[in-house]
């Protein structure tokens, strides 16, 4: 019984934590991308990740973003997809390869790996 209550509040202030830091223009990139490094996205070096930024939280360990890349406002990341079939979840990965740029407003679904050097356009 004492795991379920441990796992639920985990669970809890994960969700928390990520919506403060996705949500609030007051939190520095660097503050929020370490929140994201420690609720399971894994993060490289020199990542400027914008306001409003959603990730996938079915799958948090499921996307992996390289160096140098940058992640304006607005960008959702989902890992996982509604399989129509059975109606269960399929879970899969996010690569963004290094010095990409990701514009305002970009939905990005799994199962995909993005190239280093890209741009991708906003909306």
């Amino acid at each position: 019984m004492k795991a379920k209550l441990h796992y639920g509040f985990f669970r809890f202030f994960k969700r928390i934590c990520l919506y403060m830091a996705g949500n609030s223009c007051l939190i520095n990139y660097k503050v929020r991308r370490f929140i994201y490094k420690m609720c399971g996205v894994h993060i490289g070096n020199n990542v400027f990740i914008g306001t409003n930024v959603y990730f996938d939280e079915l799958n948090l360990n499921g996307i992996y973003i390289d160096d140098n890349s940058f992640i304006t406002r607005g960008v959702v990341i989902l890992s996982h997809f509604l399989n129509s079939e059975n109606g269960s979840f399929d879970l899969g990965n996010v690569h963004i390869g290094k010095n990409t740029f990701i514009g305002v407003n970009t939905i990005i679904v799994k199962p995909i790996s993005i190239g280093s050097n890209v741009i991708l356009g906003g909306g």
